[in-house]
Formats: C-alpha cells, sequence, structure tokens
C-alpha cells in the first residue's frame, strides 16, 4: 500500500502519523485468535497495551508516542510520513495509520 503527496511534507506539516512496526504487533497478535474481521481486531489491539490506550486516549498523554516503546519485545513509535512532493511512500498493509 502507499500514498503520495501533492506538495512538499516537513515535520509538523501534517503528514500522515503512523505506528512504526505495528504490523508487527498484528501479526503476532492473528497468531493468536482465528478472528479476521478488521475493525475488531483493530480495536483489540488498540485495548491490548498501555501504550496503545495511552496513544488513543483523549486528553494529555504522560508517554510520548514519537519516542520508541517496547511492546513485548516489538519496537513501536509513531512516525510522520514526510517528503518531496510525488514521492510515493509504501507501507505494509497491516501497520496502524488511523484511530478509530
Amino acid at each position: 500500500m502507499g500514498e503520495c503527496s501533492t506538495r512538499d511534507l516537513e515535520p509538523g506539516g501534517g503528514g500522515t502519523p503512523q505506528v512504526a512496526g505495528s504490523h508487527r504487533v498484528i501479526a503476532r497478535y492473528l497468531s493468536t485468535t482465528a478472528e479476521r474481521e478488521f475493525t475488531t481486531i483493530r480495536d483489540q489491539v488498540l485495548r491490548s497495551d498501555p501504550w496503545f490506550r495511552n496513544l488513543t486516549s483523549a486528553g494529555e498523554r504522560p508517554v510520548d508516542p514519537m519516542a520508541e516503546a517496547d511492546l513485548d519485545g516489538l519496537p513501536v513509535r509513531v512516525v510522520e510520513l514526510t517528503g518531496r512532493e510525488r514521492v510515493v511512500r509504501r507501507r505494509h498493509c497491516q501497520t496502524s495509520h488511523q484511530l478509530p
């Protein structure tokens, strides 16, 4: 999967936020369940760890989501897709890039 910007995107300039490493968290979760409905899996993963709960909570966050965290041996952090106009950025189809 990928996306292409129609303008240059500097850090803090509106690039798509993604959770780097989330595809590994989701793949590991899928190995433990027969569930395959996307929104159900997404919601269960987002409730599965304090780091994700912090990320999806309203209000002030006690943990910086841009700092790398360890989720049972899997590194994760929020990154912003930035780059030059018309550059295509690819991502794994299971990478979390939107919240409910």
